[in-house]
């Protein structure tokens, strides 16, 4: 979801979409955080990644080795593209196919399918996101041209300021109270901390 405009509501509308689908949201993001980042703070080559007998990746692979049922999905293929990017091998048809005789029951043409519809995904969604930029930026430039139209219709320039303040200032306070409807009814005690917070 990244380029989407509202950031306080990805992790809202992530964790709805898994539970429809029957999945805990929260698990998938800890469970992917957690090994990516043990990827990420080790030295480990490729081969390392691959031959390891200890570890919990290295139970993962075991795991399918042993197992011809496997089932495979395109979000196991991208997280494995993503783990031989963070150890220096490029996700390609090559490496796709060592690494897929090493598992056994997973193969390289569906990894290689896998990762190309990502990075052509990946691509669209950035060409989504500067689109999105260049509107917020020109709908920028149309409120400040409103702002300078307004406050040039005022006799008195310290008066367009402080109205132009109080437009701000009531504003801010409409997204604050946005953000505690939001956490009061999908974080309860994220929304008791802060009127705890408020109130002191």
């Amino acid at each position: 979801m990244k380029g989407y405009p509202i950031q306080e509501e990805i992790d809202v509308i992530f964790n709805e979409f898994t539970k429809a689908a029957g999945l805990d949201g929260v698990k998938i993001r800890d469970d992917a955080k957690r090994i990516l980042g043990l990827v990420k703070d080790t030295n480990l080559t490729e081969d390392d990644v691959l031959n390891a007998t200890e570890g919990e990746i290295a139970t993962i692979f075991q795991s399918l080795r042993a197992n011809r049922f496997f089932k495979y999905t395109d979000a196991w293929g991208v997280g494995l593209g993503r783990i031989m990017e963070l150890i220096g091998v490029e996700p390609n048809a090559t490496s796709f196919e060592k690494w897929s005789k090493n598992l056994r029951w997973i193969f390289a043409p569906r990894l290689v399918q896998t990762w190309d519809e990502f990075c052509a995904d990946q691509l669209r969604m950035q060409g989504v996101e500067s689109m999105q930029k260049q509107l917020l930026i020109r709908e920028k430039k149309r409120a400040a041209a409103r702002l300078e139209k307004k406050a040039s219709e005022f006799d008195d320039k310290k008066k367009a300021l402080i109205e132009i303040n109080k437009l701000i200032e009531e504003r801010r306070n409409e997204l604050i109270e946005e953000q505690k409807v939001l956490k009061k009814k999908y974080e309860p005690d994220e929304y008791e901390r802060i009127l705890l917070a408020e109130n002191k």
